[in-house]
């Protein structure tokens, strides 16, 4: 996706490209989000006036979702 001189991808490990969204904030700086929709490896390549920002590629690995309202926890009752 392309943002003015902003230029973001994120691909995932089969190279194929992420729908991702990208707001200018008008101030400078710009707000890039993506709701992942699987888990494994991703990349997000991230240019700024056809340049790759410091960092960039981003490798990032998203972890399967986790209920905490599921997880139970005994034995922590304070003692008296």
């Amino acid at each position: 996706m392309v943002a003015g001189d902003l230029e973001v991808a994120i691909v995932n490990d089969k190279g194929h490209a992420l729908p991702i969204q990208v707001e200018d904030n008008g101030d400078g700086t710009y707000t890039v989000g993506y709701t992942p929709t699987a888990v494994g490896p991703l990349s997000a390549n991230v240019l700024y006036a056809g340049v790759p920002v410091p960092q960039s590629p981003i490798a990032v690995n998203v972890e399967p979702h986790v209920d905490v309202s599921k997880i139970r926890v005994d034995g922590l009752e304070p003692s008296e």
